[in-house]
């Protein structure tokens, strides 16, 4: 839009009407064109989804966005929508007449206080390279600060709101501009996800949910420090506007969240968790995110344990993808910006609730059971039932363990075992899993198991290493429930076999076909993560983890069938009297 002519115009046209009809009278046609020219950018700004290049003055700018979007009638409207642009550019601002138009560039929430009051074109350039502000806070863990090494990127992130009369303001229109960043290497394969949230709900002392804040200095001075002394420990929950690019660029999705932090391995690190759930519901059509958001809840995972590299969960979901039924979380990579700061790579997944395991089970969510993180025969009396019978119950019997069958989905159990311990995960919990089953009317299901976090693997640490006997780790040496179904003969070929199975399918050169474009692809974001965190890691040390990945595949199948034959016989020499086989016949009826 040409302004110096417009406002020319405007300015002839002004003393017109002043010297012809009056004050009231041009107060009536400024209302009215301010009116139309905010409802002809509205019309411009929602055909933009549909167009590729808007002119500009004298310049063509592409427009990347498939997203139409819906604004209430009193917000403002931007002439351009949040992207990549190659370079600066100016965005216009309209709203209804008479408002007054506030905003801000710093992720703060606008208001006639702290906002700038709209008076012309707002410039957008590329502000890489000015001091960090919300990455630079240190107390977001109780262990270390986390501080980057240097300033990190960063992307324009325009709030504004409008404020009438009457002194009514209009929910926020929030839009991230990229400028000049998208011909770098780290920004060529992977996806954006944009979060904007209130700086004060992340950060304040008191209030904000991702500092160590008043909970961890109160607990300090009282002399009672414990694990969950800390203000990202409450759980808080937050709202969030998310922009979400896809790896060409265009902006797919745009929409509220209800934001929070996942309690997991990494909240006490710098990279958390968040869990959001949507209130603004994802295209079916044009979003890949539609598949992870459409039960209302997805994840940015910060890797756990494995949050430097981030590719061992990506990579085993993958291979369990070729030889399991898993209902899997499908994570992926993404590069994530916090209030216009770059807050590292994540991968972004679904959250699998009773909607996801109703579509498996073609039922109803109302008829899903589902356990999850927790003691299962603590909570649900159904599933203790189980849980007796393979503990306390003569499993060896045909009789008692075809009732057990009855209750378990045996292949889902062996492919949950079989993984985890295939995988060497040293953390494995045999009760930190998601159960779930169809209990609909006059119908009750089998139990399921589903596979969750493992990033303790493939060689990770000395304790994952290919050639532990994962047997030994706790979660396992100490899971009754394992050896209660051991008793059984009929278990223990099935049991067997199904290791076999995974040591000939998920072999090093499958391992190999998933590994070497995931290692190209993460790469640079991998090393400008740990960057960002203060954390020390090369390329050089990134591709080197790859070939211990590789190593661990190459090795881990002879020692884990080993222990595997060790285990079932550890287990049959304990049930068999004075260290003879004990024989069960189906014709001996049980007790």
């Amino acid at each position: 839009m040409d302004t110096e002519k417009k406002t020319g115009e405007r300015i002839g046209i002004t003393l017109a009407l002043l010297a012809c009809v009056g004050f009231s009278a041009f107060l009536i046609w400024l209302q009215q064109s301010q009116e139309n020219d905010r409802q002809q950018l509205t019309q411009q700004v929602q055909d933009s989804g549909q167009r590729e290049e808007q002119t500009e003055g004298s310049g063509q700018i592409e427009i990347r966005s498939r997203v139409t979007r819906s604004k209430t009638g009193d917000q403002p409207v931007f002439s351009l929508p949040g992207g990549f642009y190659p370079e600066d550019i100016t965005v216009e601002i309209a709203a209804p007449a008479g408002s007054s138009i506030y905003y801000t560039l710093d992720g703060t929430v606008p208001d006639p206080e702290n906002g700038i009051l709209y008076e012309a074109p707002v410039e957008i350039t590329n502000i890489c390279g000015s001091p960090n502000v919300y990455s630079a806070i240190s107390t977001v863990s109780a262990y270390q600060d986390y501080a980057p090494f240097n300033d990190v990127d960063k992307a324009v992130v325009l709030q504004a709101v409008a404020v009438d009369a009457g002194g009514r303001t209009s929910n926020v229109t929030c839009a991230s501009y990229f400028v000049a960043m998208e011909a770098r290497a780290m920004y060529r394969d992977l996806p954006v996800l944009s979060l904007t949230v209130d700086p004060v709900e992340l950060f304040d002392y008191f209030g904000g949910n991702y500092v160590t804040g008043v909970d961890y200095e109160n607990a300090l001075a009282a002399d009672d420090l414990r694990f969950d002394s800390a203000n990202y420990y409450r759980g808080g929950e937050m709202n969030a506007h998310v922009e979400y690019f896809e790896a060409d660029r265009y902006l797919t999705y745009e929409g509220e969240v209800i934001l929070s932090l996942r309690k997991d391995g990494n909240l006490d690190y710098g990279q958390k968790s968040f869990l959001m759930t949507g209130a603004d519901p994802v295209p079916e059509s044009s979003c890949e995110l539609y598949e992870l958001f459409r039960d209302g809840t997805f994840l940015l995972y910060g890797g756990g344990t494995d949050h430097v590299a981030k590719n061992r969960q990506v990579l085993e979901e993958l291979l369990l993808k070729e030889i399991t039924d898993f209902t899997l979380e499908e994570r992926k990579g993404c590069l994530v910006f916090v209030d216009g700061e770059f807050w590292g790579l994540y991968l972004v997944g679904r959250v699998n609730t009773a909607e996801t395991f109703a579509r498996r089970a073609g039922g109803s969510p109302e008829e899903i059971q589902v356990i999850e993180n927790r003691y299962p025969s603590q909570i649900a009396p159904e599933y203790g039932e189980l849980y007796r019978l393979v503990t306390e119950g003569n499993v060896s019997g045909h009789g008692t363990y075809q009732k057990i069958l009855e209750q378990m989905d045996l292949e889902s159990y062996l492919d949950y075992y079989c993984a985890n311990l295939y995988f060497g995960n040293s953390q494995f919990d045999s009760f930190s899993t998601t159960l779930w089953r169809r209990a609909g009317e006059g119908e009750t299901g089998k139990w399921h198991w589903e596979f969750s976090d493992a990033t303790d693997t493939l060689g990770r640490n000395k304790v994952s290493n290919y050639s532990v006997n994962t047997y030994l780790c706790p979660g396992v040496a100490e899971d009754l429930f394992l050896q209660g179904l051991l008793k059984n003969k009929d278990f223990q070929t099935a049991f067997r076999q199904r290791m076999r199975e995974y040591v000939e399918e998920l072999t090093k050169e499958k391992a190999e076909e998933y590994l070497t474009p995931l290692l190209e692809t993460y790469r640079v974001a991998v090393t400008a993560t740990a960057e960002r965190y203060g954390l020390r890691q090369t390329e050089e040390g990134y591709l080197a983890d790859g070939d211990t990945i590789q190593e661990y595949f190459a090795s881990r199948g002879e020692y884990i069938l080993r222990y595997t034959e060790e285990l079932i016989t550890l287990v049959d020499q304990t049930e068999a009297p004075d260290g003879v086989q004990e024989t069960v016949t189906e014709s001996v009826p049980e007790e």
